[in-house]
Formats: structure tokens, C-alpha cells, sequence
């Protein structure tokens, strides 16, 4: 659509080519003598970033055999179908934190990397996770 980019959110055409601009909402553009022919919505996505999801999955995969297979299938599930990588690392430390289970140095080191490569390796929950549950 003509003046449509990236990040724009709402793009109007009606009949007559009038278009709508940037950032404008659909309520703006109904008037009684046009009509709508074409409502496009532009949506912002971020890329995949391969390296974070090998590094997320790789972390899940060293905690496996210590946490519950749904847990296992949830977390798998935001890193690898939707692109929820943090949401899914977040879900991983949290239940870890909230279950009481104990990690190795290494499978903390592996779930640290993971959050730092998306730059939440100083979130409070890895923290609280560091010094409550790693064993050294």
C-alpha cells in the first residue's frame, strides 16, 4: 500500500485513493460519503536471532532430566514455535526457583548465558537463582 511502512500500524485507502498516513486509526477515516476498499496493518517483527535460540534450548536441554516434561514442553514450546525466548527462559528460572530444584554450576551457567545473550542475565529471578539453588 502506498505510504505503508514498517511500524506505521494503520494504512486506509478508500475509494477515492485518499490515503490515511502513518499511525492513524481506522475510526479516523470513516466519513458517510467514502467508502473503505483496503485496510492494511503493518506489524513490527523482530528476526529470529539463531544464536540466542541455540543457546536457549541448549540450557533447556541441560535441565532436562530435573524438571517435569510439561515444564520441558512449555519452555520448548515459547523458544522454538514462538519466538518467546525470553518468556520461555523466565518460565524455565522462575519454576526452578519456585519448585526448589536444585541446578549444577554447569546447567546455571548455561541458563545464565542463555538470559545474557538477550541481555537478562541481571534479571532478579537468575540472581535469587545463583544464590539460592546452584550448587558448587
Amino acid at each position: 500500500m502506498p505510504g505503508a511502512r514498517e511500524g506505521d500500524g494503520v494504512a486506509v485507502d478508500d475509494e477515492a485513493g485518499h490515503g490515511g498516513g502513518s499511525g492513524s486509526k481506522l475510526g479516523d477515516f470513516i466519513q458517510p460519503h467514502r467508502m473503505i476498499t483496503h485496510v492494511v496493518v503493518v506489524l513490527r517483527m523482530s528476526m529470529p536471532r539463531p544464536r540466542t535460540i541455540e543457546l536457549c534450548n541448549h540450557a533447556l536441554e541441560g535441565v532436562r532430566v530435573i524438571i517435569p516434561s510439561e515444564l520441558h514442553t512449555s519452555v520448548s514450546d515459547y523458544i522454538n514455535c514462538h519466538n518467546e525466548w525470553g518468556v520461555g527462559m523466565e518460565l524455565l528460572v522462575d519454576q526452578l526457583n519456585e519448585g526448589g530444584i536444585w541446578i549444577t554450576l554447569e546447567q546455571f551457567t548455561l541458563i545464565e548465558t542463555a538470559m545474557a545473550s538477550m541481555g537478562l542475565a541481571d534479571d532478579p529471578s537468575v540472581t535469587y537463582l545463583r544464590e539460592h539453588y546452584v550448587n558448587t
